[in-house]
């Protein structure tokens, strides 16, 4: 998989979220069944939908399916902040999962030279290809 650096400008997504604890193993098929619901009503306005996912200390996990959106904020909306991101093209006809096993394997991030950051947010961006976006600093 290739994998890319880039900077990336703040902005924040609004769309529906799922919140469940890190340990249950049915998070994965929430997070695409939320996308499979909303994804044709979230298309008739915007080209480019997001999947934003995130851990908080307590254990919980959220994912974030939605649009980009100037100045929203609320329950249902994440700020992704400003900052270096690794991003790999999804292979058209590979499982989006499947890629983010890849970008954790020894071939994917670590190749790069950079490191994940684990307070921040990762996203997925489906337009037209799908990218999934890492925050990262340079390895020391």
């Amino acid at each position: 998989m290739d994998i890319r650096i880039e900077k990336r400008d703040a902005f924040t997504i609004c769309g529906y979220l799922i919140e469940t604890l890190a340990t249950d193993e049915s998070y994965n098929s929430k997070s695409i069944d939320l996308r499979n619901k909303h994804e044709k009503s979230l298309c008739e306005n915007n080209s480019v939908l997001y999947g934003a996912t995130w851990f908080t200390n307590d254990e919980k996990l959220y994912y974030l399916f939605g649009a980009e959106q100037k100045n929203a904020a609320g329950k249902d909306s994440v700020s992704i902040p400003a900052g270096l991101y690794a991003v790999a093209t999804v292979p058209p006809n590979m499982p989006v999962i499947q890629a983010w096993v890849e970008m954790w394997e020894e071939k994917g991030l670590p190749s790069t030279g950079y490191n994940y950051i684990e307070a921040e947010k990762c996203f997925e961006l489906f337009g037209e290809n799908t990218e999934i976006w890492v925050p990262v600093m340079k390895s020391v």
